[in-house]
């Protein structure tokens, strides 16, 4: 169980969307306040949507289901492989760009021929987030942060692993905790860093999601499919 839920509280850190939110929190306003907002919306909705799982779990309110952790962790490392396979190819997912347009298929306004004008409404709400984005409410991190939190299937899967693992609840919340606490280290370590050398480690967030956007999604898969390789490996031995 402990391999599983550091493995995966590590491979978090490195989520694309959770670095660029880190870097549009640091480009605000107040960036510390910021980031300390970002950090309180997503351990609240972490660790609030992971013990309400474990509780459910552990008070026998689905006991009729019975799950092997083994097993869990093997379905974990095949929805890696196969959320890896669906990265490899050029499916269009939010976050990851498609193979490039072909020159000859961009009009002279640098859009692609046969693409529909952008509509006045969704000019509108573009210029309204922009407008949230630039504010310096940290009411708008903490929703940032609250929103890369939201319980995913994987971060579901390895509850059930947890609270199907025969330890007690209080190890199961501590197994919980060090997930959560782990998985915000990316959120957490620029805090403190930006107390003391605040230009240093605004570049270093910068370079860190340059990198990182610089990669194609053929990079990620390969990274995914290699994690999902590791847990089938735990699972079965």
């Amino acid at each position: 169980m402990w391999i599983t839920v550091l493995a995966l509280a590590v491979a978090v850190n490195f989520e694309p969307m959770r670095l660029g939110l880190i870097t549009v929190a640091l480009s605000r306003p107040r960036p510390v306040a910021q980031l300390l907002a970002f950090l309180c919306g997503a351990l609240t909705t972490s660790l609030g949507a992971g013990l309400l799982i474990l509780l459910v779990i552990h008070h026998g309110l689905i006991k009729a289901v019975k799950f092997d952790g083994s097993v869990v962790q093997i379905v974990i490392g095949v929805v890696a492989i196969l959320a890896s396979a669906v990265l490899a190819s050029n499916l269009k997912i939010p976050g990851f760009p498609r193979k490039p347009v072909p020159d000859n298929d961009i009009s002279e306004t640098g859009a692609p021929t046969g693409q529909p004008r952008v509509p006045a409404v969704v000019k509108r709400l573009a210029a309204h987030t922009k407008g949230l984005v630039r504010g310096s409410s940290p009411w708008f991190s903490a929703a940032m942060g609250v929103t890369i939190a939201v319980p995913s299937v994987d971060y579901i899967a390895l509850l059930i692993l947890i609270a199907t693992s025969g330890s007690t609840l209080a190890v199961q919340t501590g197994a919980l905790v060090t997930f959560v606490v782990v998985a915000n280290t990316v959120v957490a370590v620029p805090i403190a860093s930006f107390l003391l050398a605040p230009e240093k480690t605004r570049s270093a967030i910068m370079a860190l999601r340059a990198w990182i956007a610089a990669r194609s999604r053929r990079d990620f898969a390969v990274v995914l499919a290699v994690a999902g390789c590791v847990m089938i490996a735990v699972g079965v031995s």
